[in-house]
């Protein structure tokens, strides 16, 4: 047994210690992969990364010393993933300081190759590191590779040699996605190699139903080095979910919850224990304390706690006696004849076959009146939209507006204002001239930050003239004496940047007192003092000196990147959905997560999952409802994670029209979301589904005792 380094992730991360570790061991016995599927907000990331650090570090102890060479290691993300990997294997104040202790001979190729990151977007970017010889064909060369998902699927030489390079580890994040193409993506030689260690990251391990998990499990498989064998990953995969013991608990639990007898639920309670053990060499997760206050919106904006804890944790009252009482969004004469007409016009034009038609064209009405006019149903109801704003639309920019007028009041004294996340399922029109995608289509999104900036923009006025020259010449004068290290067209970027955002509402409103302007002059000397100036001294290798000066000008780039991303973004409203640019999107994305604009995001399901949105936010608005309940938990994840300065718990928000569709979505996910809490273990106890559905009563304690014990370490 080789001697292991660990990272020490700090007091307080015990629970990524245990996956680190656990994931480490069953690497190092046995071919394949493992999925960690910790609860949303946990870190996964600095899991996988700390795994694969200290599985390379106990491969590279007892080798002689000529032979401690880089590794290679692959790690594949979806495309609006990139920029929030590629900052924490960058930023020096993020995964690298915890490589900082390992200064051994032993450990150094470990280092050196977290420290050669290559990102690679596209496929011209594989230009960058030309291919070399290695057991005979020709590989990548060693180092810490970034990658678009979306080019692994790509045909070409170059693509290829991704697939063809012998990785010592792959990390698959948001692998419930990937999953199910992984094993598609032709040669079949990704995880082939016996000595390839695959992590896949996910916190919904299925979606709607269990059989998703087929797809992950499929890639914890590997080793069969031959791309003709592939198949026997699938094989395997198969006749774990189909086990016998899995597959009686399955049924079992599924008896249960039709009948409510507890005799039903017998067998999967003497199952649980050996299921458990059984998942956990593949899947490992850990639970996550939730603090979270849930409220229902009325139409005026005011919010009424819909239940302690969780929504999904029903009291004896029941769904239907929480939703018949206060905190619903009420439609006038007007807007409740609207949308009884349009549903008769939508049931009368569609035939059984065609409910999701139905379900699709009531959501979109229910979302916005821009929506419904640009769907497909919308041009047949023309005539029936009224002039007015919609009820729902009415509400969230009442919700907001008081929201941040109370955060306004507390923020002179903690320095910074509680922000605003939104989420919406629909973005742009999908009839008409404009492109679903397009800018200037109209939809929610867009009817959103309307409305929103409207509502906003009497609470945060402009900053005067004496003030905005006053925070424009402290910035600049911090630039002027520290800003040595950067490029001519780098630093005339950043002082246009920083006099425009003097006159923004959000400097005015943060940086209105001497004591908050001097606070935020020793912030911005601080990230100027983290730029990188340039190597005066030269190498006696000129690859070496050519090689250090790479790396210190994509540091640069990303320190300066990081100081134009606090201060770029003015606009008080701002989104984050496919509609937006990537680079647009990262920059709100940044802007977010510091201390000025945006104060509200308004994010479609580009924005659901992988991202941090926490730091200065603790309200999460569900504007439009999703039927899956996982994705769900991927919004409010989003904020509900380690590092939010916010205090308290994190507020979620419904948005729900009495009387219409939204009820009724409401009631479907509460029922699908059993299977989640069964398996994934991830929520407090569900309590008495909405009797007027027919649903089986499921006892809370019940369900405890039936939920399934993946963490690491447990037996």
């Amino acid at each position: 047994m080789g001697k292991v380094k660990e990272i020490n992730l700090g007091r307080g991360h015990r629970h990524q210690m245990a996956v680190c570790r656990f994931a480490r061991q069953e690497l190092s016995r046995r071919e394949g992969g493992i999925v960690l599927a910790d609860g949303v907000g946990l870190g996964k990331t600095y899991e996988a990364l700390a795994a694969v650090a200290s599985l390379l570090s106990k491969r590279q102890h007892g080798r002689e010393r000529e032979k401690r060479l880089s590794f290679r290691v692959l790690i594949i993300v979806p495309p609006g993933l990139v920029s929030k990997w590629a900052d924490e294997l960058l930023l020096p104040d993020r995964f690298l300081k915890y490589l900082e202790s390992w200064r051994s001979s032993a450990n150094r190729p470990v280092v050196r190759t977290f420290k050669d990151v290559v990102i690679l977007r596209r496929e011209k970017d594989l230009e960058k590191r030309p291919g070399e010889l290695r057991y005979g064909r020709i590989e990548l060369p060693p180092g810490l590779y970034l990658v678009n998902c979306n080019l692994m699927s790509k045909p070409g030489r170059r693509v290829t040699q991704i697939h063809k390079t012998r990785w010592d580890a792959v990390i698959i994040d948001e692998a419930h996605h990937i999953a199910g193409n992984l094993l598609l993506w032709n040669p079949h030689t990704l995880l082939a190699n016996k000595k390839t260690a695959t992590l896949l990251l996910t916190a919904t391990p299925f979606q709607l139903s269990p059989s998703d998990m087929r797809g992950l499990l499929e890639a914890t498989f590997g080793g069969y080095e031959v791309a003709s064998e592939w198949k026997k990953a699938e094989i395997a995969a198969n006749e774990l979910y189909d086990n016998t013991d899995f597959k009686a608990y399955r049924k079992s639990v599924n008896r249960y919850f039709r009948t409510s007898d507890p005799a039903e639920a017998k067998p999967a309670l003497k199952l649980r224990g050996v299921v458990s053990a059984g998942l956990r060499s593949r899947i490992v997760r850990n639970k996550r304390p939730e603090d979270r206050c849930y409220f229902l919106v009325d139409s005026e904006g005011k919010k009424t706690p819909f239940l302690k804890g969780n929504p999904f944790r029903l009291g004896d009252a029941g769904l239907e006696e929480v939703l018949a009482g206060l905190g619903l969004i009420d439609l006038n004469r007007e807007n409740a004849w609207v949308y009884l007409r349009i549903r008769e016009r939508i049931a009368d034009s569609s035939t059984a076959r065609k409910r999701p038609f139905v379900a699709a064209a009531l959501r979109q009405l229910l979302s916005t009146w821009d929506q419904f006019r640009r769907s497909a149903f919308g041009p047949q109801a023309y005539d029936l939209l009224p002039s007015s704003a919609h009820p729902k639309t009415e509400a969230v920019v009442n919700l907001v507006n008081g929201i941040l007028k109370s955060e306004l009041r507390e923020a002179a004294a903690r320095e910074w204002i509680g922000k605003v996340l939104i989420f919406t399922t629909y973005v742009g029109a999908e009839y008409g001239q404009e492109q679903p995608q397009a800018e200037s289509a109209h939809g929610t999104a867009s009817a959103l930050k309307r409305a929103l900036t409207r509502g906003l923009r009497p609470i945060f006025p402009r900053a005067a003239r004496k003030l905005r020259a006053q925070i424009a010449k402290s910035l600049l004068d911090v630039l002027d004496r520290y800003g040595t290290g950067l490029e001519e067209e780098e630093r005339h970027h950043l002082q246009n940047t920083l006099r425009r955002f003097a006159g923004s509402a959000a400097a005015k409103a943060l940086l209105s007192t001497q004591r908050n302007l001097k606070r935020e002059a020793r912030h911005f000397r601080a990230l100027l003092r983290s730029v990188p100036v340039r190597s005066s001294s030269r190498p006696k290798d000129e690859l070496d000196n050519e090689e250090l000066n790479r790396r210190m000008r994509e540091r640069r780039q990303r320190l300066v990147t990081q100081i134009l991303d606090r201060y770029a973004t003015r606009d008080l409203v701002a989104r984050f959905d496919g509609a937006t640019h990537p680079e647009e999107r990262d920059r709100h994305m940044h802007g977010f997560n510091s201390p000025f604009a945006p104060l509200v995001l308004i994010a479609s399901s580009v924005g659901q999952e992988g991202i941090d949105l926490q730091t200065y936010c603790r309200h999460v608005v569900h504007y439009d409802l999703e039927w899956n309940p996982a994705k769900l938990e991927q919004r409010e994840g989003r904020v509900d994670r380690h590092g939010r300065l916010a205090p308290g718990p994190v507020n979620v928000y419904f948005l729900l029209c009495r009387g219409t569709y939204d009820e009724r979505m409401l009631h479907v996910m509460v029922n699908r979301f059993r299977w989640h809490q069964i398996l994934l273990a991830n929520r407090p106890a569900l309590g008495r589904p909405p009797g007027a559905l027919s649903e089986s009563h499921a006892a809370p304690k019940m369900v405890q005792r039936l939920a399934l014990d993946l963490r690491p370490g447990t037996t």
